[in-house]
């Protein structure tokens, strides 16, 4: 073979080369380009799971920390009440108790009282969150009483988690 007639067998080589190459790159671009929305549907999809996988982890590590917790030493929210409370008549109590999920219940405490110093009953419901486990504050209801200034109508609700057995509801 000539020389001039092996650099037109190469360039034409080149060319055909070229050709390809633009068409698999032109291809794939196509490709991504109809395949982007996917991509993007399923990375979002990927940091919604990784989100939630953060919150199992936090609960997991909750409810480890909460299952190896010592035992309660000081349950009975109705003990500190009569240890707090006692100079004044509630008139209505009411306890009650729901199973979670995991061995696990609620335990809550509703109390209504007609007159009574708010500073005994912010006194109770501070040492009511002390206890072990911590009773929480989960609603009040105040009212002006009419009997004497610094006193009012009170409606509180306290709740716990516990891992043992509930006592059963009653009322009065």
């Amino acid at each position: 073979m000539t020389r001039p007639r092996l650099l037109h067998i190469l360039w034409a080589v080149v060319a055909v080369m070229t050709i390809v190459t633009v068409s698999i790159v032109t291809q794939a671009v196509s490709l991504l380009a109809d395949r982007r929305p996917r991509v993007e549907a399923r990375r979002s999809e990927i940091a919604r799971l990784l989100a939630l996988r953060d919150q199992l982890t936090t609960a997991a590590a909750a409810g480890r920390a909460f299952r190896d917790a010592p035992a309660p030493t000081d349950l009975s929210l109705i003990e500190l009440q009569a240890r707090l409370l006692s100079a004044y008549r509630d008139s209505s109590k009411r306890e009650v108790s729901t199973e979670l999920p995991g061995g696990q219940e609620l335990r809550r405490v509703e109390l209504t009282y007609d007159a009574i110093p708010i500073a005994d009953v912010m006194h109770f419901v501070y040492e009511a969150e002390r206890r072990t486990p911590p009773w929480r504050l989960a609603e009040i209801e105040l009212q002006a009483s009419a009997r004497r200034a610094g006193e009012v109508r009170v409606q509180l609700a306290l709740e716990t988690v516990v891992t043992s057995p509930g006592e059963r509801i009653t009322d009065r």
